[in-house]
């Protein structure tokens, strides 16, 4: 961490002794803001000055002597009728004892030459904590509520650390704001406030990166901060306030300009001279929508080439203008050694693409001697100083895009999935500028290893976001096109769309590359789809017949820009519903129908796409009866024996519709005619079947259903009357035991 308030007189005596020549090098930019800044949404209050100028200003360190004479210097110019200064000033309890020594937090609106004492103070707040996002949003709240403008400067004073964030406070355990939190109380602000900074200013060190700006993105139209340290001194602030004051319709930009010129100059003179300063003003949403979009291209292309690359990459790491953080390096500069080196004539045109992007996002930038092509923004560029390990990949400017994945390939890391390149593909059949058919996006993505996943596509055009496709799983293995994929993409709406890609593996997100990681993916204008789908019903026919109670539909479908889900209703009742993936544009499908009855019936096919348009096809189909009755016979059993001429014969005839009749037949001839009663399909019937002698006798029983569907089956029986010789044998055993028993009687009487 440096310390601002470094020992100044051997700064300045150390840079007296330096020609006059070593300030040659300062530059300013003048390019124009471009127009894809956002303004911020209307606040409902009335409006009442043109500027607030609203500093935050952390002296609860050792910074706070610093802190005394920077509001010195903002209130030797004081608040006008059109411009209001306010201070958050929070001090220490051990540093400056001057102005009574309070050692809280005092809001100030500044006006001319007033003094810092707490006496002098609109509010005071007391001890609060300047390292947490609740004071940020509670000092943002309070500029809005009590001073309702047209342009809002938020400044945050204190020492800075690049991505681990700023506003470190002594006073609460040297708890500071990280990127998050600062995003976190600026978000909360716009949600609830309605406000979106015109410029962001960071008067703290090593703050100028363009992870930084990443979490800016929404929340502010230009940030304005230092690659480098800042020296003690920090802003000149009544040289900017003097200005600002002086021109109070002054344009974020021209602010913005004004701010890094004169931050510049005064570094340069005798009197403040550091060599080592720097400061740029930043297009927040430039950066957001372009830079991020071909700096992903370069990482791709650098990830996939990387062997090829390595040693042209490691010269332009290790000669990149670096900082105080030898991890931070000028962007522009590392791009520029690059494409200076390559051979490769596309890799070239990427970085030159990346260049230009950066081109146009700095609105302003200014450097000494001591940084020479220090032209605005930094990034983490670094294979010596490991930052995975301390949450750079959680990020949003990690989370969202690919830089990331450089870094941890520098770091000897394997990176995670990563895109080379996406494509969108489409026509516009009727040439009025908006894509209506056979629209698509290619993605074509690379892996250190082997990995199956899906892609879904999220698309937003200012409404809420809305998933538009995604594709079937497949391979990813290695750094080639060969796995390219083409996912079809419907909108249900009109007009020019963003994409997000969402990359699964799985239940596991592996990655994704958010709104604006790609140019082919920004701004696409989309007609809302009007076509409607296609029906193709391959069976049954319309007006056929179909044997039995159940039948399979078979359908293809088709659309132009991704189906979404058909219903079947049978006789107008739904008894299907089918949700196709987003994407699917040609599917062919079959549904098993079954019906409660024999009869006819109407089947209604309605198809929607994504675009809410539909398709409708019907058809009738008669359901008939081919299963014949199923008939079981009870008794006799077939080929049995009957003593006597009269036997009954039971049987039970079941049928999946109705039972019609029995008939059953004796050696031929009709016996019994049997009808069933309507409506009964279970019938269990008894004839008495009657012989006219005794023999061999067949019996066929036929049983019909309503539509002449016949069962047969036939049983023998034989009627053999009574056992003549069983009935000899008993008479003859009846007359032997008779004269034994005579015999005996005989025996005794003698």
């Amino acid at each position: 961490m440096v310390r601002r308030n470094l020992i100044i007189s051997i700064i300045i005596a150390a840079l007296l002794l330096l020609k006059p020549e070593c300030l040659a090098n300062t530059v300013i930019s003048t390019k124009p803001i471009e127009s894809t800044i956002i303004g911020s949404p209307t606040i409902n209050q009335e409006q009442l000055y043109e500027w607030v100028f609203a500093v935050y200003l952390d002296a609860d360190n050792n910074l706070e002597d610093c802190g005394i004479d920077d509001f010195l210097e903002m209130s030797s110019v004081g608040s006008t009728s059109n411009v209001i200064i306010l201070v958050l000033f929070d001090r220490c309890s051990k540093y400056d004892t001057s102005y009574d020594n309070w050692t809280y937090a005092c809001i100030f609106k500044v006006d001319k030459n007033e003094l810092p004492y707490s006496s002098n103070a609109d509010e005071i707040w007391g001890e609060v904590n300047m390292g947490s996002p609740d004071t940020l949003f509670r000092f943002i709240n309070y500029t809005v509520k009590n001073y309702p403008a047209k342009k809002y400067a938020l400044i945050l004073w204190d020492h800075g650390g690049g991505y681990f964030g700023a506003c470190w406070d002594e006073d609460n355990g040297n708890d500071r704001l990280t990127v998050s939190e600062i995003r976190q109380a600026l978000m909360e602000a716009r949600q609830q406030l309605g406000i979106k900074f015109s410029i962001l200013g960071f008067d703290a060190c090593l703050m100028g990166c363009i992870e930084i700006i990443y979490a800016l993105r929404d929340l502010a139209d230009i940030a304005v901060f230092s690659q480098e340290y800042e020296p003690g001194d920090g802003w000149p602030y009544d040289s900017i306030l003097s200005y600002l004051t002086s021109n109070p319709s002054a344009s974020p930009a021209d602010l913005a300009r004004r701010i890094v010129s004169y931050y510049i100059s005064f570094y340069s003179s005798p009197l403040y001279r550091d060599l080592n300063a720097t400061l740029s003003a930043i297009n927040v949403t430039h950066v957001t929508r372009f830079a991020f979009a071909a700096l992903n291209r370069v990482v791709g292309y650098m990830l996939r080439y990387y062997n090829s690359l390595s040693s042209d990459i490691q010269y332009a790491v290790d000669n990149a203008e670096k900082f105080y953080y030898t991890f931070q390096k000028d962007l522009k500069h590392f791009l520029i050694i690059l494409r200076d080196r390559t051979p490769d004539t596309t890799f070239k045109s990427l970085l030159n693409d990346a260049i230009g992007t950066i081109n146009c996002s700095v609105i302003a930038y200014g450097n000494l001697d001591y940084h020479p092509n220090a032209y605005g923004l930094s990034a983490y560029i670094d294979y010596t100083y490991d930052l995975i390990q301390y949450g750079y990949t959680n990020l949003d400017s990690s989370v969202h895009h690919q830089w990331d994945e450089f870094a941890s390939k520098l770091l000897g890391y394997a990176p995670n999935i990563w895109f080379y390149d996406i494509k969108f593909f489409g026509e516009d059949t009727d040439s009025d500028g908006y894509y209506d058919s056979n629209l698509k996006i290619e993605i074509d993505l690379d892996s250190s290893t082997s990995e199956s996943v899906y892609v879904k596509i999220y698309g937003y055009c200012g409404e809420s976001e809305v998933l538009v496709g995604q594709s079937e799983s497949f391979t990813v293995s290695g750094a080639t096109s060969v796995d390219a994929r083409n996912i079809s993409i419907s909108v249900t709406l009109g007009g020019e769309y963003s994409f997000r890609i969402e990359v699964w593996s799985s239940s596991q997100l592996k990655n994704q590359f958010y709104y604006y990681c790609d140019r082919d993916i920004i701004d696409v204008p989309l007609v809302q789809d009007t076509k409607p789908p296609v029906i193709k019903i391959l069976s049954p026919s319309n007006n056929s017949e179909v044997g039995g109670l159940s039948f399979t539909l078979k359908l293809t479908l088709e659309d132009n820009a991704g189906l979404s889900h058909v219903e079947i209703y049978v006789n107008n009742s739904l008894y299907k519903n089918y949700t196709f993936l987003p994407g699917q544009t040609n599917v062919s499908i079959q549904f098993s129908i079954t019906v409660p009855k024999y009869g006819l019936y109407k089947i209604t096919i309605i198809v929607y796409d994504r675009g809410q348009n539909t398709a409708t096809s019907t058809i009738f189909v008669k359901t008939i009866d081919v299963k014949p009755p199923i008939l079981k016979i009870l008794n006799p059993k077939n080929n049995s024996a009957i003593r006597k001429l009269s036997f009954i014969l039971q049987l039970v005839v079941e049928d999946d519709s109705e039972v019609s009749h029995i008939e059953v037949f004796l050696n031929g001839t009709l016996y019994e005619n049997y009808t069933a009663l309507p409506g009964q399909n279970n019938v269990t019937v008894s004839f008495n079947i009657t012989l006219a002698q005794y023999g061999s006798y067949e019996i066929i029983i036929k049983a019909y259903d309503r539509n002449l569907n016949r069962s047969t089956s036939t049983v023998f029986v034989e009627a053999v009357g009574p056992n003549v010789r069983a009935f000899i044998i008993g008479i003859g055993v009846l007359v032997l035991l008779a004269i034994a028993c005579l015999a005996i009687i005989i025996a005794k009487r003698k």
